[in-house]
């Protein structure tokens, strides 16, 4: 496995990773926890006043990012000094989301009745495994552990976008573009696909969840550190303001790098009330060498196939 320069994260889950492109050149300089609002100022104006420019702050993260010349790529440049944390509503990123729609229902999903969800026969392979203790898949989906199959539940999806018209979802998906990106749209298909297998009409379990499907990542399914980090602030900020609703963030991505800014923006989410699951990654590699998988505050997933085996590429770790 070619080792990842932590200047750029590269995610094709399914395909070899390429180093030759860099995206957006910025660098992330973290605030020191006491940095309150008069130094965040201080900081980014004097960024802005040097040799820095694109100066903005992703105020959830306590992360200053800016295109300067000097400085290494993608490093963690502690600045700042004593002072209390912020909550600038203002500073949320731009956001582009279909109208609310109708609660929803699915006459043609899961009954919820308990004597019929444990009637449920020949399910899906990945349905089949959900309920399984034993190693041997029995194609029966015992749903009495998920009786609201996501009801109230906020999950986000931070990928290559969604196509929020497909038929699987209903109206229940809504598309979010953060940072450099201009639409939501998804124009590699990993995005749909990772939405649909969590809460797709037919081969989803979070059947009437909410889903936000946040642009991460290009046409290529490639994405800049910055690019997640500034997915991961508006996912935070989104969360503050609808802390009523239960939430996961699913992040199909992952590479290896040393810079820990994605292991501690895990944990921020998990402070935040919102479960991280990510992937454990594709590099037939030990999962503790990639970010996010390597972080202590998230379920990390490694991949199996239909045969109930572990995928070959996947990567993995100690049992």
């Amino acid at each position: 496995m070619e080792y990842l320069d932590s200047r750029i994260l590269s995610y094709r889950p399914h395909a070899a990773i390429r180093l030759q492109d860099h995206i957006n050149e910025y660098q992330l300089f973290r605030l020191d926890p006491k940095c309150d609002s008069k130094c965040i100022g201080h900081v980014m104006a004097l960024l802005s006043k040097t040799k820095c420019t694109n100066v903005s702050l992703l105020a959830s993260l306590k992360i200053v990012e800016a295109r300067c010349d000097g400085y290494d790529h993608v490093s963690a440049h502690s600045i700042g000094h004593i002072g209390e944390t912020i909550d600038d509503p203002g500073l949320m990123p731009e956001e582009m989301v279909e109208e609310d729609s109708e609660a929803y229902t699915d006459s043609n999903s899961f009954n919820h009745s308990t004597e019929r969800i444990l009637q449920y026969k020949n399910v899906i392979w990945n349905l089949d495994r959900i309920d399984q203790v034993a190693t041997s898949l029995d194609k029966k989906l015992d749903l009495s552990c998920f009786p609201r199959l996501g009801g109230g539940v906020f999950l986000y999806v931070l990928d290559s976008g969604c196509r929020i018209s497909h038929i699987e979802f209903n109206g229940r998906v809504k598309g979010v573009r953060v940072g450099r990106y201009t639409t939501f749209e998804d124009g590699h298909g990993h995005g749909t696909h990772v939405s649909g297998t969590a809460a797709g009409n037919t081969y989803g379990l979070c059947k009437k969840c909410t889903v936000f499907c946040v642009k991460t990542l290009d046409e290529d399914n490639r994405g800049s550190l910055t690019d997640v980090l500034n997915s991961v602030d508006w996912v935070i900020h989104h969360r503050q303001a609808h802390p009523a609703n239960s939430a996961v963030a699913v992040l199909s991505l992952g590479a290896r790098a040393e810079t820990d800014l994605l292991d501690l923006a895990m944990k921020d989410l998990l402070n935040a009330n919102i479960i991280p699951v990510v992937a454990a990654g594709n590099g037939k590699d030990d999962a503790c060498a990639w970010t996010p998988a390597r972080s202590e505050n998230v379920i990390t997933v490694a991949a199996s196939t239909s045969h109930d085996l572990t995928r070959w590429s996947s990567n993995g770790g100690d049992a």
